[in-house]
Order: C-alpha cells, then sequence, then structure tokens
C-alpha cells in the first residue's frame, strides 16, 4: 500500500512540474460569443488570454453593444462592438459597422471601465455605431455576418509557409515575427481570408525601431494571395475602416456569411 502510494505521489509531482504553460491565445474569459466578434472585426486582433470586456447596453431585440480592450498585433487597443445576436454556436454582426476603436495606451485591459469608455468616445460616436448597427430595430438576417464561437482563434487557416512568402515578396527589407506572420481576421464563406501582418525596421547600430509598415493580405481558398488586388499596405491603423471595405469589395468578399 505504501508503495502504491509513494508511486502515485511521484506521478502527481511528476505532472505538476512538467505541466503545460497557460496558452496565452486562450481566451479564459466569461463572454466567449462576445469575444469572437471583436477578433473578427478588429483588425490585428488574434485575441489573448488578457483580454478584457464589459457588456455597456441591450437593446429591445437582444443585441449587446460591448467594450473590449486586449491587444493587437499593432498596438492595445480599445473598442466599442456591437453583437447583433448570439446562438449556442455562432455570433452575427454586421460586417464593417460593428465596431469602433482608438489606442488604449499604457493602461492595462484590466482597467476597462464605464468611465474609461465615456472618456475615449464621444456621445456622438457611440449614436452613430447604434445607427448602423439598426439598434432597436428588428434585426436586418441579410446583413448578418457569422462567426463560431470558440476561446481560441485559428490562426493557421492560411500555412504559415505561404504567408512568409507573401511578406516577403512585397516587404523583403522589412523583419516580421516569425512566429505568426500575419493575424487573421476573418474568413468568409467563400473561404477567402483576410491576414494583417506588421513589420518593423531596425537600426543596424541601435537595434532601435526606425519605422513600421503593415500590410493587408487577403488569401483565397487556395491558401493563395489574390492577384493584383489581394495585397495593400495600411498607412493609418487608427483611420483604416474605409480602406479595409474597400479592400473587401475589390476581392469579392461575401459579407453575409455564416
Amino acid at each position: 500500500m505504501k508503495r502504491l502510494l509513494f508511486f502515485m505521489l511521484t506521478i502527481f509531482i511528476l505532472v505538476a512540474l512538467t505541466g503545460c504553460e497557460p496558452d496565452p491565445l486562450y481566451y479564459r474569459g466569461k463572454y466567449p460569443e462576445l469575444h469572437v466578434v471583436a477578433t473578427n472585426s478588429i483588425l490585428g486582433v488574434l485575441g489573448r488570454w488578457g483580454d478584457n470586456m464589459l457588456v455597456l447596453e441591450e437593446d429591445n431585440y437582444g443585441r449587446v453593444m460591448f467594450a473590449f480592450a486586449g491587444t493587437s498585433s499593432y498596438e492595445k487597443v480599445i473598442a466599442v462592438l456591437v453583437a447583433q445576436k448570439t446562438t449556442k454556436t455562432h455570433s452575427y454582426f454586421y460586417d464593417g459597422v460593428s465596431n469602433i476603436f482608438c489606442p488604449l495606451g499604457e493602461i492595462s485591459p484590466y482597467k476597462l471601465t464605464q468611465d474609461l469608455v465615456s472618456e475615449r468616445f464621444t456621445d456622438e460616436q457611440i449614436a452613430q455605431l447604434k445607427q448602423d448597427n439598426d439598434w432597436n430595430q428588428v434585426i436586418d438576417d441579410g446583413k448578418l455576418f457569422g462567426v463560431k464561437i470558440t476561446r481560441k482563434k485559428n490562426n493557421r487557416v492560411v500555412p504559415w509557409d505561404n504567408r512568409q512568402k507573401a511578406f516577403t515578396e512585397v516587404a523583403p527589407y522589412v523583419e516580421i515575427d516569425p512566429y505568426e506572420y500575419g493575424t487573421l481576421l476573418t474568413t468568409d464563406a467563400t473561404e477567402k481570408s483576410i491576414y494583417y501582418m506588421v513589420g518593423r525596421i531596425y537600426d543596424s547600430v541601435s537595434g532601435a525601431v526606425i519605422s513600421t509598415e503593415s500590410y493587408l493580405f487577403m488569401f483565397g481558398k487556395d491558401g493563395r494571395v489574390i492577384n493584383e488586388t489581394g495585397t495593400e499596405e495600411v498607412t493609418d491603423f487608427w483611420n483604416y475602416h474605409d480602406q479595409l471595405e474597400n479592400f473587401k469589395v475589390v476581392n469579392g468578399w461575401n459579407y453575409y456569411a455564416d
């Protein structure tokens, strides 16, 4: 009996010592159905365990307006978003108009509060967001873009090698984190996928960042960048909405996908 207890104790200690570190890309919060709306509609947001969410308001048809604070591949962001509806398996939003956002700065996502939201966004901005999302009106099912509810986003829809090749061809002089080679925004019903990639140019002597370049890539179902129109530089991360929507239209994006 003692030998058995010693064996079990040894196994327990070994498991504890060799246990895996928590996955930093696995969302552990209580709103996975809202988290996927943020990660599939804000450029550069892959989703991390430290992301924070705050429900702000709900309308007469079940829409939820919420705040998000977290890390993007460019910089930390704070956003206000509208989720149109959720089921047991999917969340739905109006693609292209579901969010407004701005820099979070040095503030921790854990310090997300109603006061911080009011400080960063004007009443006019919130009112426009509601109007764009048919707030307190019947939900238009024809506008819904659906994404599967998950706590970890699959960033490998397009193979790593394909993303590495795409970025190297457009910006061979820019260094990019070889671990990621881009952050998936989302995938439509025709299996086109949008990736956002950020690279930095460093000073050869000091190692300091001289400049940053970022690009949109549209990959087709075959995992290759769409010819001619599938690559575009993002020159202003904080005002990319119009550029992103034009990029989608030019590349035949399916807005209303489940």
